[in-house]
């Protein structure tokens, strides 16, 4: 070969190797990397390799096969250094390198430079978006190293054993693939055993042994075989991880009929057995051993997706000699092919969306602000008992160590698969028919806190915290949410971070109520939300109706118009401005109508409220745009406005005392969103009626009250309407402000005793069951509906989905 060819051939490798290095060079996002960055911080801080579990307390004590600690500490050292962007750089180099190794295996073996540049960029295509930082890549690296070391010149039995023992202790100190070179060279037994070789054989079956036998060379001793072996004997294990799922599993890439992974598995193997074929017409060959080296990794691949990559370091390696030489526009057009695609669709992943060359963590998919959370809390270090998903342990894990025992992490092989199908019961249930089993592990594993990604179904263990007594929202960001029992946030001091009003897995519970029953007290958990989840309309939306009733004009448009949705934000917006546009939603209805009663445009608002089917709430509109337009006029509604009793305005008007106007007033100011004037109504009323006592007056100046956040005064003014009189109306006030209050047990009795006096009273029922729930006295709702048509109850959808979920814990011990 000429000087300028050699000089061709090692510019193709160079461009070979920059575009290795260009597709691994991506930022750091697998969800195990923060974990094994622990251990090898841990390792090196001088806690030594630790042979019982310190991070979780479902396992704490047991036997840890720390299996991978040197990959972990060749992981940390660059971490340490600078950061991601340098364990980047670090993965590149290992990829390259491991490159490198199998062209010039293959072209020991024979094969030419453009032969085995091409089949590299073919079989990488297949394998490059599992180059990331994890130990695997060392087992890619000393696998390729095998390879080439195999087919050295001048190989003897003395030499072998001084070369791969040594690698073979690294090997096994740094990743459980170890067994791949094991593998390798029992490969190699077969051809002196097929070429009556015998010498060579024994030689062969000496080094497989003493390969075998420096296995042990771990601190776990042989245990890493056993990790391997019975990682095969847990099936659970590999059917719920992606990376052992087959290629041709319709899981893998769901999105498409066939995964690219197969695709290019089946080209590649039919391309494979062709130049089988027609190379062996032609009398080039190869070894009976990478025959079925390359047989065995084709079906390994086939049923794992994670053997792959080793297919295809063993295809650049052996296949490239069984090629004839191509002339070097073939590979080099598959180069700028592959350069070519990254700026037009990036760097493709195994699953998901491309992703853009870079440096450094992609930290918008770790749970760094749930990490933030818990230190800030002081949760962190609490001795809390915590739930958390795989999903976001590993950087939990790397944030906290054992201050926050978790209750698993991304060690399989530490859990029995009895505890791993728990874990998915309470993580990834599809639906709430598993309530009763997630019920009993709750109560089993004394869980308080419970540390999720948000939920994509509806049965995991976070939606039945969300409706269960005792539990509230303590954090919300857009990757995680947090939930905790209420004695926890007692304990701890957690007030100011827990949500009472506002729980965005049951958003349904202020969706449903008509747009004057929005509590203010649901005004700061929905600021907090609205700062912490900047994609989640919703807070946004409901806070809308709430500054506007306090007069916060301005502020009510500008969190209108930080709404993403374009069509809400329309709609907010038109709202606000009175129209003169008409929607279908009730909410947005509602909320206009609001604005063309407190201006007093009649004109439109009949046309509105035409849409409406609240006969109370148009009733209140109506009077207070007239009322507005004319503040003279004494006219009252036709139909009683929410919270006034119907006997009130259908008496003449002329038998409707002053202090009983004022709150009808009231009542229609604080339903069109005017809460100034409803409180001032309010109290006048109040003050009026001081010494002839209404009982319904001081109910509805209660209600008023608490709808404002006023909560001390709510109660007061219920107590005096229950001291003038016991009535359906008053006791229900009473109990809705204990209630408010968290004074459950009490507000059971209040809601008991407004049934007593009105059975067929829908509110009533609505709040005892509301407040035996927020009791913890789930017996109790049952036995309350037990027999008790759905169809009857007229509950809204947010309690019939209780009841959903109760149904599937009747049988609960």
């Amino acid at each position: 070969m000429s000087e300028s060819s050699r000089g061709g051939g090692k510019a193709l490798i160079l461009v070979l190797l920059l575009v290795c290095a260009l597709y691994a060079l991506f930022p750091v996002s697998n969800g195990n990397f923060f974990w094994h960055i622990r251990n090898g911080q841990d390792i090196l801080s001088g806690a030594g390799l630790r042979t019982a579990d310190p991070f979780t307390h479902t396992r704490s004590g047991c036997e840890w096969l720390q299996a991978e600690w040197l990959a972990e500490v060749l992981l940390y050292l660059p971490w340490s250094i600078a950061g991601g962007a340098a364990v980047v750089l670090f993965k590149c180099v290992v990829v390259c390198a491991t490159v490198l190794l199998v062209v010039i295996t293959a072209r020991r073996s024979g094969g030419s430079t453009t032969a085995a540049v091409a089949v590299a960029v073919l079989c990488l295509s297949l394998v490059h978006p599992r180059w990331i930082a994890r130990p695997h890549i060392f087992t890619d690296l000393l696998f390729a190293a095998y390879l080439l070391l195999l087919v050295r010149p001048g190989r003897s039995l003395r030499s072998d054993l001084a070369i791969f023992l040594p690698l073979q202790i690294v090997w096994v100190n740094t990743h459980a693939g170890f067994t791949m070179g094991l593998f390798l060279l029992g490969l190699e037994v077969l051809d002196p055993l097929f070429g009556r070789n015998w010498t060579e054989l024994r030689d062969r079956l000496i080094l497989l042994a003493g390969a075998l036998a420096v296995c042990g060379v771990h601190p776990n001793g042989f245990g890493s075989i056993r990790y391997t072996t019975a990682f095969l004997e847990q099936p659970l294990f590999r059917e719920t991880i992606r990376e052992w799922w087959s290629p041709f599993d319709p899981r893998f890439q769901p999105e498409h009929a066939i995964s690219r992974s197969a695709l290019l598995l089946i080209l590649l193997t039919a391309a494979l057995l062709l130049v089988v074929i027609v190379s062996g017409r032609k009398g080039r060959k190869l070894k009976v051993s990478r025959y079925v080296g390359l047989g065995v990794l084709t079906i390994a691949g086939a049923f794992a997706a994670r053997n792959l990559e080793l297919l295809a370091l063993a295809a650049i390696a052996w296949v490239p000699p069984l090629l004839p030489r191509i002339r070097p526009v073939i590979p080099a057009a598959l180069l700028g092919g592959a350069v070519a695609l990254v700026p037009l669709i990036g760097i493709p992943r195994e699953f998901g969306p491309s992703r853009e060359p870079g440096l450094g963590v992609e930290w918008e998919i770790y749970p760094v602000g749930l990490a933030d959370f818990l230190e800030r809390s002081g949760i962190a270090g609490s001795g809390a008992t915590v739930f958390n998903t795989n999903e976001i342990s590993s950087y939990l894990e790397y944030r906290f160590g054992e201050r926050l025992p978790l209750f698993m992490d991304g060690r399989c092989l530490l859990y029995p698969e009895e505890l791993y199908a728990e874990y998915l019961v309470m993580a990834r249930a599809p639906d709430s028919t598993t309530a009763l089993v997630q019920m009993s592990l709750l109560q089993r594993y004394d869980i308080d806190l419970v540390l999720m990604e948000w939920p994509d179904g509806s049965g995991s263990v976070l939606h039945l915290v969300s409706i269960l007594p005792h539990w509230r929202p303590v954090h919300l960001d857009p990757l995680t949410v947090a939930y905790a029992r209420t004695d926890l946030i007692e304990e701890l001091g957690l007030h100011g971070y827990s949500y009472d009003v506002f729980d965005p897995l049951e958003a349904g519970l202020l969706l449903e109520k008509p747009i004057y029953r929005l509590p203010a007290t649901a005004l700061p958990d929905l600021e907090r939300a609205s700062e912490a989840l900047p994609d989640y309309d919703l807070p946004r939306m409901l806070l809308v109706p709430l500054y506007l009733r306090i007069g916060e004009v301005e502020a009510a448009r500008e969190i209108a118009e930080e709404v993403g949705s374009d069509t809400l934000r329309y709609q907010l917006l038109t709202a606000l401005d009175g129209g003169p546009e008409t929607f279908d939603s009730p909410f947005i209805s509602s909320l206009m109508a609001q604005v063309l009663a407190r201006g007093g445009r009649a004109d439109w608002l009949e046309h509105n409220l035409s849409l409406m089917n609240d006969p109370q709430f148009e009733s209140a509109l109506s009077c207070w745009a007239d009322h507005v337009l004319h503040p003279s006029s004494s006219a009252l509604p036709v139909v009683a406005p929410p919270w006034v009793p119907p006997w009130v305005t259908a008496r003449p008007d002329s038998l409707i005392s002053r202090p009983e106007t004022l709150m009808i007033l009231a009542s229609c100011a604080w339903t069109s969103g005017d809460a100034p004037a409803a409180d001032s109504l309010a109290t006048l009323a109040l003050e009026l009626d001081a010494d002839s006592g209404s009982a319904w007056l001081w109910s509805c100046g209660a209600t008023i009250s608490l709808l404002h956040g006023e909560t001390e005064e709510a109660l007061r003014r219920s107590e005096t309407a229950l001291s003038i009189g016991a009535t359906p109306f008053s006791a229900a006030t009473s109990a809705r402000v204990l209630l408010a209050l968290g004074r459950a047990e009490e507000a059971v009795e209040k809601f008991a005793l407004a049934l007593d006096l009105s059975p067929i009273s829908g509110e009533a029922s609505v709040g005892l069951f509301e407040a035996l729930w927020e009791a913890g006295r789930l017996d109790d709702v049952e036995l309350l509906m037990r027999g008790v048509p759905r169809e009857e109850l007229g509950f809204p959808p947010s309690l019939l989905r209780r009841l959903d979920w109760l149904s599937t814990m009747a049988d609960r011990p």
